[in-house]
């Protein structure tokens, strides 16, 4: 099961431990919440196992804590391929591909 990742404004991110809700978006909007992600997910899985000076600038502690205590083991060994798109098919009135993002 992957972890389901919502992204707000493209800064606030909010990571749900089980799927409770599918988020439904477009492809561009799910791609662009790709690359935050990527953005959020690269530093942490870098970073030493004292990350004071990392969490100090940030809005969310709470989210932060999670992201270093439980999800930067879980990605230390890979490379890349952090998240999933999984496309669920076309939105009613305007046609858009509607598209889930998924933390693998």
């Amino acid at each position: 099961d992957g972890k389901l990742v919502k992204i707000e404004n493209g800064v606030t991110v909010t990571v749900y431990d089980e799927v409770e809700k599918e988020i439904k978006k477009d492809l561009p909007t799910r791609s662009h919440a790709r690359r935050q992600m990527l953005k959020v997910l690269n530093p942490v899985v870098e970073v030493p196992a004292d990350a004071a000076g990392k969490k100090k600038n940030t809005k969310e502690v709470d989210l932060v804590a999670k992201l270093f205590d439980e999800y930067a083991p879980k990605y230390a060994t890979r490379k890349g391929g952090y998240t999933r798109i999984v496309k669920i098919g076309q939105r009613k009135g305007d046609a858009a591909m509607t598209v889930v993002l998924e933390l693998v």
